[in-house]
Parts: structure tokens; C-alpha cells; sequence
């Protein structure tokens, strides 16, 4: 049987964390810096929740926050290597995949969007 962690599960459920899941997984690029405001506007979240909730990924190995030279939060996507935390993740997901799959359809409509407007 696959360990999950209760605590975090309901922890990633809740949507700016379940927002961030989805961009970590679907969209962002491994190893790749963001800062804190693209990853607000990507998702529509204000910035101080998506700290918040970078925060907690950092604690649970799934990123890394930085500053830059003019105090900024830069946020690094990363991967765990936590069983526990995998296993938790993807049993988050799985029960909130209607609420998931709206998120990452509007992650895909903003990506569109932005190629839209580049063109």
C-alpha cells in the first residue's frame, strides 16, 4: 500500500495549491526560474497566496525560492524524491481532478493567449 501524509493531502487540496500543482507538473519547465509575479498572473492568483503556497512547496522539496538583486522572489520548480509526497500528489489530484482539469483548461487558454498576443 502507497503511504500518504492526511496533513499534506488536505494541504494540497486547497486551490492555490492545487493551482500550483498543476503548473509544476503541466507547465513549468524543470530547473527553470519564475518569478513570483509570472507565476501569479499564469495562474490568477495574487501574489501573496501563491508565496504562501511556494513556501509550503519548498518545504515538501517540490521548489525553490530565491531573491534576485532587487529583492524579488524568484521560485525554481523542482521534483521530489519523498514517496510519500509523490504518492500524496498524485491521491490529491486524483480526488480533485474535476477541479484540477478546470485549472490546467485555464492554464492552457492563458498559454494560448500569450502565443496570440506574441504573434
Amino acid at each position: 500500500m502507497h503511504e500518504i501524509d492526511d496533513d499534506l493531502k488536505e494541504l494540497l487540496s486547497f486551490h492555490e495549491m492545487l493551482a500550483l500543482l498543476c503548473f509544476n507538473i503541466n507547465f513549468a519547465k524543470r530547473y527553470e526560474t519564475y518569478s513570483l509575479n509570472q507565476i501569479s498572473d499564469i495562474l490568477n492568483i495574487t501574489e501573496d497566496r501563491i508565496e504562501k503556497a511556494v513556501r509550503i512547496f519548498w518545504r515538501i522539496g517540490l521548489a525553490k525560492i530565491y531573491k534576485d538583486q532587487l529583492n524579488r522572489i524568484i521560485i525554481e520548480m523542482t521534483d521530489t524524491n519523498d514517496f510519500i509526497v509523490k504518492n500524496t500528489v498524485f491521491e490529491v489530484i486524483w480526488e480533485n481532478k474535476r477541479k484540477y482539469s478546470e485549472i490546467y483548461q485555464k492554464l492552457i487558454q492563458h498559454t494560448i493567449e500569450q502565443n496570440h498576443r506574441s504573434n
